[in-house]
Protein backbone atom coordinates (compact mmCIF):
# COMPACT_ATOMS: atom_id res chain seq x y z
CA UNK A 1 0.00 0.00 0.00
CA UNK A 2 1.15 3.52 -0.76
CA UNK A 3 0.33 6.79 1.00
CA UNK A 4 -2.57 8.83 -0.29
CA UNK A 5 -0.92 11.70 -2.17
CA UNK A 6 -4.16 13.00 -3.66
CA UNK A 7 -4.20 16.11 -1.45
CA UNK A 8 -0.54 16.85 -2.17
CA UNK A 9 0.14 15.83 -5.76
CA UNK A 10 -1.64 16.38 -9.06
CA UNK A 11 -0.51 14.39 -12.09
CA UNK A 12 -1.12 16.24 -15.35
CA UNK A 13 -1.00 13.48 -17.96
CA UNK A 14 -0.40 14.59 -21.55
CA UNK A 15 -1.57 11.47 -23.33
CA UNK A 16 -0.87 10.15 -26.82
CA UNK A 17 -4.31 8.55 -27.03
CA UNK A 18 -7.83 9.76 -26.29
CA UNK A 19 -9.45 8.55 -23.09
CA UNK A 20 -12.37 7.08 -25.08
CA UNK A 21 -10.23 5.35 -27.73
CA UNK A 22 -8.62 1.92 -27.31
CA UNK A 23 -8.04 1.25 -23.61
CA UNK A 24 -4.26 1.24 -23.55
CA UNK A 25 -1.35 1.94 -21.21
CA UNK A 26 -2.13 5.62 -20.50
CA UNK A 27 -5.70 4.89 -19.38
CA UNK A 28 -4.73 1.74 -17.49
CA UNK A 29 -1.96 3.44 -15.52
CA UNK A 30 -3.71 6.74 -14.86
CA UNK A 31 -6.93 5.09 -13.71
CA UNK A 32 -4.87 3.19 -11.13
CA UNK A 33 -2.56 6.00 -10.05
CA UNK A 34 -5.75 7.92 -9.32
CA UNK A 35 -6.08 5.67 -6.26
CA UNK A 36 -3.16 7.57 -4.74
CA UNK A 37 -2.90 10.83 -6.70
CA UNK A 38 -5.20 13.35 -8.29
CA UNK A 39 -5.03 13.05 -12.08
CA UNK A 40 -5.92 15.33 -14.97
CA UNK A 41 -5.84 13.22 -18.13
CA UNK A 42 -5.29 15.45 -21.17
CA UNK A 43 -6.34 14.06 -24.56
CA UNK A 44 -4.26 14.96 -27.64
CA UNK A 45 -5.50 18.43 -28.72
CA UNK A 46 -8.34 18.30 -31.24
CA UNK A 47 -8.18 20.71 -34.22
CA UNK A 48 -11.21 23.00 -34.57
CA UNK A 49 -12.11 26.27 -36.27
CA UNK A 50 -10.65 29.43 -34.76
CA UNK A 51 -14.07 30.48 -33.42
CA UNK A 52 -14.50 27.26 -31.45
CA UNK A 53 -11.02 27.63 -29.96
CA UNK A 54 -11.95 31.09 -28.71
CA UNK A 55 -15.09 29.63 -27.11
CA UNK A 56 -12.92 27.08 -25.26
CA UNK A 57 -10.91 29.89 -23.68
CA UNK A 58 -14.07 31.67 -22.62
CA UNK A 59 -14.79 28.96 -20.07
CA UNK A 60 -16.49 26.26 -22.14
CA UNK A 61 -13.81 23.64 -21.45
CA UNK A 62 -14.51 20.09 -22.54
CA UNK A 63 -13.80 18.72 -19.07
CA UNK A 64 -15.30 15.50 -17.69
CA UNK A 65 -15.13 14.19 -14.16
CA UNK A 66 -14.56 10.42 -14.16
CA UNK A 67 -14.39 10.22 -10.37
CA UNK A 68 -13.36 12.47 -7.50
CA UNK A 69 -9.67 12.03 -8.30
CA UNK A 70 -9.66 11.70 -12.09
CA UNK A 71 -10.82 14.16 -14.73
CA UNK A 72 -10.39 14.19 -18.51
CA UNK A 73 -9.71 17.34 -20.50
CA UNK A 74 -10.35 17.39 -24.25
CA UNK A 75 -8.35 20.46 -25.31
CA UNK A 76 -8.78 22.06 -28.69
CA UNK A 77 -6.32 23.74 -31.02
CA UNK A 78 -6.80 25.83 -34.13
CA UNK A 79 -6.81 23.74 -37.30
CA UNK A 80 -4.27 24.26 -40.07
CA UNK A 81 -7.17 25.23 -42.35
CA UNK A 82 -7.35 28.58 -40.51
CA UNK A 83 -4.68 29.81 -42.92
CA UNK A 84 -2.28 31.06 -40.22
CA UNK A 85 1.46 30.73 -41.03
CA UNK A 86 2.90 27.50 -39.56
CA UNK A 87 5.28 28.95 -36.96
CA UNK A 88 2.70 31.47 -35.80
CA UNK A 89 0.02 28.77 -35.59
CA UNK A 90 2.30 26.54 -33.49
CA UNK A 91 2.91 29.38 -31.05
CA UNK A 92 -0.80 30.23 -30.82
CA UNK A 93 -1.77 26.60 -30.26
CA UNK A 94 0.89 26.08 -27.59
CA UNK A 95 -0.45 29.07 -25.69
CA UNK A 96 -4.03 27.88 -26.27
CA UNK A 97 -3.42 24.40 -24.84
CA UNK A 98 -1.47 25.75 -21.85
CA UNK A 99 -4.30 28.13 -20.97
CA UNK A 100 -6.90 25.33 -21.17
CA UNK A 101 -4.87 23.07 -18.87
CA UNK A 102 -4.23 25.86 -16.35
CA UNK A 103 -7.91 26.72 -16.43
CA UNK A 104 -8.82 23.07 -15.80
CA UNK A 105 -6.58 22.83 -12.73
CA UNK A 106 -7.16 26.34 -11.41
CA UNK A 107 -9.45 25.13 -8.62
CA UNK A 108 -7.20 22.24 -7.47
CA UNK A 109 -5.60 22.62 -4.06
CA UNK A 110 -2.65 20.31 -4.69
CA UNK A 111 0.67 21.89 -3.79
CA UNK A 112 2.78 19.88 -6.25
CA UNK A 113 2.33 18.99 -9.91
CA UNK A 114 3.93 16.15 -11.83
CA UNK A 115 3.88 16.49 -15.61
CA UNK A 116 3.47 13.00 -17.09
CA UNK A 117 4.03 12.87 -20.84
CA UNK A 118 3.15 10.14 -23.34
CA UNK A 119 2.98 12.45 -26.33
CA UNK A 120 6.43 13.77 -27.39
CA UNK A 121 4.77 16.54 -29.39
CA UNK A 122 3.82 18.10 -26.04
CA UNK A 123 7.43 18.64 -24.94
CA UNK A 124 6.97 22.38 -25.54
CA UNK A 125 4.63 22.50 -22.52
CA UNK A 126 7.48 21.59 -20.16
CA UNK A 127 8.15 24.51 -17.84
CA UNK A 128 4.80 26.21 -18.49
CA UNK A 129 2.61 24.37 -15.97
CA UNK A 130 4.53 25.08 -12.77
CA UNK A 131 5.45 21.41 -12.47
CA UNK A 132 7.83 19.97 -9.88
CA UNK A 133 9.03 17.19 -12.16
CA UNK A 134 8.57 15.66 -15.61
CA UNK A 135 7.99 11.95 -16.25
CA UNK A 136 8.26 10.64 -19.81
CA UNK A 137 6.49 7.30 -20.22
CA UNK A 138 7.95 6.10 -23.53
CA UNK A 139 5.62 3.54 -25.11
CA UNK A 140 6.66 3.46 -28.76
CA UNK A 141 9.29 4.34 -31.32
CA UNK A 142 7.30 7.33 -32.57
CA UNK A 143 9.72 8.24 -35.35
CA UNK A 144 8.96 4.90 -37.06
CA UNK A 145 5.28 5.76 -37.63
CA UNK A 146 4.49 6.80 -41.20
CA UNK A 147 2.29 9.67 -40.00
CA UNK A 148 4.89 11.20 -37.68
CA UNK A 149 6.24 14.62 -38.62
CA UNK A 150 9.91 15.24 -39.39
CA UNK A 151 10.25 17.01 -36.05
CA UNK A 152 9.26 14.04 -33.88
CA UNK A 153 12.78 12.69 -33.40
CA UNK A 154 14.10 16.05 -32.25
CA UNK A 155 11.12 16.58 -29.94
CA UNK A 156 11.52 13.17 -28.34
CA UNK A 157 15.24 13.70 -27.83
CA UNK A 158 14.47 16.99 -26.08
CA UNK A 159 11.84 15.32 -23.92
CA UNK A 160 14.17 12.48 -23.01
CA UNK A 161 16.82 14.97 -21.85
CA UNK A 162 14.37 17.21 -19.97
CA UNK A 163 12.60 14.38 -18.12
CA UNK A 164 13.41 13.83 -14.46
CA UNK A 165 12.38 10.20 -14.93
CA UNK A 166 11.97 8.15 -18.11
CA UNK A 167 9.89 4.96 -18.03
CA UNK A 168 9.98 2.58 -20.99
CA UNK A 169 7.79 -0.35 -22.02
CA UNK A 170 10.34 -2.45 -23.92
CA UNK A 171 13.98 -3.42 -23.51
CA UNK A 172 14.95 -1.87 -26.85
CA UNK A 173 13.46 1.48 -25.80
CA UNK A 174 15.10 1.18 -22.39
CA UNK A 175 18.58 0.67 -23.85
CA UNK A 176 18.20 3.61 -26.24
CA UNK A 177 16.76 6.07 -23.69
CA UNK A 178 19.19 5.02 -20.95
CA UNK A 179 22.09 6.31 -23.04
CA UNK A 180 20.66 9.83 -22.89
CA UNK A 181 19.06 9.78 -19.44
CA UNK A 182 20.49 7.69 -16.56
CA UNK A 183 17.16 7.96 -14.69
CA UNK A 184 15.52 5.51 -17.09
CA UNK A 185 13.49 2.50 -15.94
CA UNK A 186 11.85 -0.50 -17.60
CA UNK A 187 8.19 -1.13 -16.75
CA UNK A 188 6.56 -3.35 -19.42
CA UNK A 189 2.89 -3.33 -20.32
CA UNK A 190 0.47 -5.52 -18.43
CA UNK A 191 -3.12 -6.71 -18.22
CA UNK A 192 -6.30 -5.95 -16.33
CA UNK A 193 -6.37 -9.56 -15.19
CA UNK A 194 -9.59 -9.32 -13.19
CA UNK A 195 -11.42 -7.77 -16.14
CA UNK A 196 -10.29 -10.32 -18.73
CA UNK A 197 -10.20 -13.51 -16.66
CA UNK A 198 -13.85 -13.46 -15.56
CA UNK A 199 -15.89 -16.17 -17.22
CA UNK A 200 -18.70 -15.14 -19.57
CA UNK A 201 -21.87 -17.19 -19.89
CA UNK A 202 -22.70 -16.10 -23.42
CA UNK A 203 -20.98 -14.78 -26.53
CA UNK A 204 -21.91 -11.64 -28.50
CA UNK A 205 -24.13 -12.50 -31.45
CA UNK A 206 -21.73 -11.33 -34.18
CA UNK A 207 -18.90 -13.63 -33.11
CA UNK A 208 -21.18 -16.46 -31.99
CA UNK A 209 -22.44 -16.68 -35.58
CA UNK A 210 -18.89 -17.42 -36.80
CA UNK A 211 -18.10 -21.11 -36.65
CA UNK A 212 -15.04 -22.61 -34.99
CA UNK A 213 -12.12 -22.75 -35.13
CA UNK A 214 -11.76 -19.01 -34.60
CA UNK A 215 -8.27 -17.59 -34.99
CA UNK A 216 -8.50 -14.18 -33.39
CA UNK A 217 -6.70 -10.84 -33.33
CA UNK A 218 -7.57 -7.74 -31.37
CA UNK A 219 -5.94 -4.32 -31.57
CA UNK A 220 -5.21 -1.56 -34.04
CA UNK A 221 -5.22 -2.79 -37.63
CA UNK A 222 -2.46 -0.43 -38.61
CA UNK A 223 0.65 -0.53 -40.77
CA UNK A 224 2.53 -2.89 -38.46
CA UNK A 225 0.02 -5.73 -39.03
CA UNK A 226 1.15 -8.23 -41.67
CA UNK A 227 -2.02 -8.52 -43.76
CA UNK A 228 -0.21 -10.72 -46.27
CA UNK A 229 0.36 -13.24 -43.48
CA UNK A 230 -3.33 -13.14 -42.60
CA UNK A 231 -4.20 -13.67 -46.26
CA UNK A 232 -1.76 -16.59 -46.40
CA UNK A 233 -3.45 -18.27 -43.44
CA UNK A 234 -6.93 -17.64 -44.83
CA UNK A 235 -6.07 -19.14 -48.24
CA UNK A 236 -4.19 -22.15 -46.84
CA UNK A 237 -6.95 -22.97 -44.35
CA UNK A 238 -10.43 -22.10 -45.60
CA UNK A 239 -11.80 -24.09 -42.64
CA UNK A 240 -10.26 -21.56 -40.19
CA UNK A 241 -12.23 -18.40 -39.48
CA UNK A 242 -9.97 -15.44 -38.85
CA UNK A 243 -11.59 -12.79 -36.65
CA UNK A 244 -10.16 -9.25 -36.53
CA UNK A 245 -11.30 -6.79 -33.86
CA UNK A 246 -10.20 -3.16 -33.64
CA UNK A 247 -9.95 0.10 -35.58
CA UNK A 248 -8.33 0.12 -38.99
CA UNK A 249 -5.90 2.72 -40.22
CA UNK A 250 -7.31 5.28 -42.63
CA UNK A 251 -7.09 3.87 -46.14
CA UNK A 252 -6.36 0.33 -44.96
CA UNK A 253 -8.40 -2.27 -46.82
CA UNK A 254 -9.53 -5.37 -44.96
CA UNK A 255 -9.13 -8.66 -46.80
CA UNK A 256 -12.18 -9.74 -48.75
CA UNK A 257 -12.16 -13.42 -47.90
CA UNK A 258 -15.11 -15.56 -46.92
CA UNK A 259 -13.26 -16.72 -43.82
CA UNK A 260 -11.90 -13.33 -42.69
CA UNK A 261 -14.22 -11.29 -40.46
CA UNK A 262 -13.57 -7.73 -39.35
CA UNK A 263 -15.94 -6.97 -36.48
CA UNK A 264 -14.83 -3.36 -35.96
CA UNK A 265 -14.09 -1.67 -32.65
CA UNK A 266 -15.56 -3.15 -29.47
CA UNK A 267 -16.02 -1.43 -26.13
CA UNK A 268 -13.47 -2.34 -23.50
CA UNK A 269 -16.15 -3.67 -21.16
CA UNK A 270 -17.23 -6.37 -23.65
CA UNK A 271 -13.78 -7.16 -25.08
CA UNK A 272 -13.26 -10.18 -22.75
CA UNK A 273 -16.33 -11.83 -24.28
CA UNK A 274 -14.80 -11.60 -27.73
CA UNK A 275 -11.38 -12.82 -26.64
CA UNK A 276 -12.96 -15.79 -24.91
CA UNK A 277 -14.63 -16.72 -28.18
CA UNK A 278 -11.23 -17.18 -29.84
CA UNK A 279 -9.82 -20.70 -30.03
CA UNK A 280 -6.31 -19.35 -30.46
CA UNK A 281 -5.03 -15.76 -30.52
CA UNK A 282 -2.47 -14.33 -32.92
CA UNK A 283 0.01 -11.44 -33.10
CA UNK A 284 0.76 -11.24 -36.86
CA UNK A 285 3.12 -8.27 -36.73
CA UNK A 286 5.74 -7.35 -39.28
CA UNK A 287 9.27 -7.17 -37.92
CA UNK A 288 10.39 -3.55 -38.17
CA UNK A 289 11.53 -0.62 -36.03
CA UNK A 290 8.01 -0.14 -34.67
CA UNK A 291 7.42 -3.72 -33.58
CA UNK A 292 10.88 -4.51 -32.21
CA UNK A 293 10.19 -1.77 -29.66
CA UNK A 294 6.69 -3.01 -28.88
CA UNK A 295 5.58 -4.85 -25.76
CA UNK A 296 2.12 -5.95 -26.97
CA UNK A 297 -0.64 -5.35 -24.45
CA UNK A 298 -2.74 -7.85 -26.39
CA UNK A 299 -0.31 -10.63 -25.42
CA UNK A 300 -1.12 -10.26 -21.72
CA UNK A 301 -4.84 -9.88 -22.42
CA UNK A 302 -4.88 -13.03 -24.56
CA UNK A 303 -3.17 -14.94 -21.74
CA UNK A 304 -5.66 -13.54 -19.20
CA UNK A 305 -8.49 -15.32 -20.99
CA UNK A 306 -6.43 -18.50 -21.11
CA UNK A 307 -5.71 -18.61 -24.84
CA UNK A 308 -2.62 -20.03 -26.57
CA UNK A 309 -0.85 -17.34 -28.58
CA UNK A 310 0.92 -17.59 -31.94
CA UNK A 311 3.18 -14.66 -32.75
CA UNK A 312 5.82 -13.54 -35.17
CA UNK A 313 9.34 -13.39 -33.73
CA UNK A 314 9.06 -10.21 -31.65
CA UNK A 315 11.78 -9.43 -29.07
CA UNK A 316 9.25 -8.65 -26.33
CA UNK A 317 7.22 -11.85 -26.76
CA UNK A 318 8.67 -14.84 -24.87
CA UNK A 319 8.43 -18.42 -26.14
CA UNK A 320 6.62 -20.58 -23.57
CA UNK A 321 5.90 -24.23 -24.29
CA UNK A 322 2.28 -24.90 -25.31
CA UNK A 323 1.28 -21.32 -24.45
CA UNK A 324 3.23 -18.86 -26.64
CA UNK A 325 4.45 -20.03 -30.03
CA UNK A 326 6.98 -17.89 -31.90
CA UNK A 327 7.31 -18.05 -35.69
CA UNK A 328 10.16 -17.03 -37.98
CA UNK A 329 8.20 -17.12 -41.26
CA UNK A 330 4.72 -17.65 -42.73
CA UNK A 331 5.08 -21.42 -42.90
CA UNK A 332 6.11 -21.73 -39.26
CA UNK A 333 3.32 -19.37 -38.22
CA UNK A 334 0.82 -21.59 -40.02
CA UNK A 335 2.26 -24.76 -38.46
CA UNK A 336 2.20 -23.20 -34.99
CA UNK A 337 -1.46 -22.26 -35.40
CA UNK A 338 -2.18 -25.81 -36.51
CA UNK A 339 -0.28 -27.30 -33.57
CA UNK A 340 -1.98 -25.01 -31.08
CA UNK A 341 -5.41 -25.95 -32.45
CA UNK A 342 -4.50 -29.62 -32.20
CA UNK A 343 -3.39 -29.19 -28.58
CA UNK A 344 -6.63 -27.58 -27.47
CA UNK A 345 -8.72 -30.21 -29.26
CA UNK A 346 -7.93 -32.38 -26.24
CA UNK A 347 -10.09 -31.11 -23.38
CA UNK A 348 -7.58 -31.90 -20.66
CA UNK A 349 -4.70 -30.28 -22.55
CA UNK A 350 -6.87 -27.24 -23.27
CA UNK A 351 -7.53 -26.79 -19.58
CA UNK A 352 -3.86 -27.16 -18.69
CA UNK A 353 -2.87 -24.56 -21.32
CA UNK A 354 -5.55 -22.19 -20.05
CA UNK A 355 -4.38 -22.49 -16.44
CA UNK A 356 -0.75 -21.95 -17.43
CA UNK A 357 -1.63 -18.92 -19.58
CA UNK A 358 -3.70 -17.33 -16.83
CA UNK A 359 -0.97 -17.89 -14.26
CA UNK A 360 1.50 -16.01 -16.48
CA UNK A 361 -0.96 -13.18 -17.02
CA UNK A 362 -1.72 -12.83 -13.32
CA UNK A 363 1.96 -12.14 -12.65
CA UNK A 364 1.91 -9.35 -15.25
CA UNK A 365 -1.04 -7.27 -14.09
CA UNK A 366 -1.37 -3.50 -14.35
CA UNK A 367 -1.55 -3.49 -10.55
CA UNK A 368 1.92 -4.98 -10.37
CA UNK A 369 3.19 -2.48 -12.96
CA UNK A 370 1.77 0.44 -11.00
CA UNK A 371 3.44 -0.78 -7.82
CA UNK A 372 6.76 -0.58 -9.68
CA UNK A 373 5.94 2.91 -10.89
CA UNK A 374 4.92 4.05 -7.42
CA UNK A 375 8.23 2.77 -6.06
CA UNK A 376 10.12 4.72 -8.74
CA UNK A 377 8.22 7.91 -7.94
CA UNK A 378 8.68 7.52 -4.19
CA UNK A 379 12.42 7.07 -4.70
CA UNK A 380 12.58 10.47 -6.41
CA UNK A 381 10.14 12.43 -4.25
CA UNK A 382 12.81 13.76 -1.90
CA UNK A 383 14.77 15.12 -4.84
CA UNK A 384 11.61 16.87 -5.97
CA UNK A 385 10.97 18.25 -2.44
CA UNK A 386 7.83 16.17 -2.06
CA UNK A 387 7.09 14.77 1.40
CA UNK A 388 6.14 11.11 1.60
Amino acid sequence: MFPDFSKKILIVCLSSTRWDFLWQRPQQIMSRLADSYSVLYVDPPFPVAKEKAVVALSGSLRLRVINERLSVLEPVKIAVSAGIPTERLQSINLDLVIKQILQAISSSDQKKRLLWIYNPYMVDLVGHLDEEAVIYDCVDSFESFSWSSKSIKQKEERLNRKADVVITTAMGLYKERKKENPRTYLVPNGTDYKHFSREMKSLPADIASISEPRVGFTGALYEWVDFELIEYLAERHPDWNIVLIGPKQHGQAILEKSNVFWLGVKEYKVLPQYLQAFDIAIIPFKLNKTTIHTNPIKLWEYLSVGKPVVSTLLPEVPAISDVIWLSTDYREFELNCKRALERISDRQMKELISLKARAIAKQNSWGERCCRINNILTEHFRKWRIEV
